[in-house]
């Protein structure tokens, strides 16, 4: 079971999608506008954003950079009536997944779930299968299937995780150590990374003794 949040001023709009959410046996926090959507999000986890534009205070758009600046990364759907090709190209250059258009239908609810869901797996999938590619010390086939994580995913810490574990592998420490780091400051919470910069690190110091 997901869970998803609802940014939207309209109560009944925001209803509407938990409504559709919970049909298909998941939850959703609904909130009414991007500051208490940000709240939540330095609260709580969540699998996905659902998210109107134009709402009091900060507005849709606002959200969605304030998420981009702080390197969270959640897959999200803007749901509105109103969007200008500007807020289009900036919202997707961003990270958005897709634009639903209001008045919406519990179908097109349900297909947007369904793709932030399957991009989840499929990023589980090939981080698992690139990882036993290393462990194989396959290390040319590991690069080439990580190489388009970056552009797919660029606000997830997997793809530098991975390729810090392969330049490991190879030997070069301070490169590892590098995309380590970079998979921190992507999600500051990101265990894996954390305990290997730990391991890397006293390679090096013994390197150096």
């Amino acid at each position: 079971m997901a869970q998803f949040l609802v940014a939207d001023d309209e109560q009944r709009v925001r209803s509407l999608i938990k409504t559709y959410i919970e049909m298909l046996g998941h939850e959703a926090v609904v909130v009414a506008n991007g500051e208490e959507a940000l709240r939540q999000l330095f609260q709580d986890s969540y699998d996905g954003l659902f998210t109107d534009l134009r709402m009091p205070g900060l507005d849709g758009m606002g959200l969605i950079r304030a998420i981009h600046e702080e390197n969270i990364h959640l897959p999200t759907i803007v749901v509105t009536a109103y969007a200008s090709v500007e807020s289009v190209i900036e919202a997707f250059q961003l990270g958005v997944v897709d634009f639903i258009t209001k008045p919406f239908s519990s179908e097109e609810i349900k297909r947007a779930v369904q793709r932030i869901l399957r991009q989840k797996i499929q990023l589980k999938e090939t981080n698992q299968y690139i990882r036993g590619l290393i462990e194989q010390k396959a290390l040319f086939e590991a690069v080439n299937y990580l190489k388009p994580l970056f552009s797919e995913y660029p606000s997830s810490p997997i793809p530098h995780y991975l390729f810090g574990l392969i330049q490991e592998t190879q030997g070069d420490f301070s490169g590892a150590l590098r995309h380590m780091q970079a998979a921190l400051a992507l999600e500051p919470g990101y265990d894996p990374a954390t305990r290997k910069i730990i391991e890397i690190r006293k390679k090096i110091e013994e390197d150096r003794s």
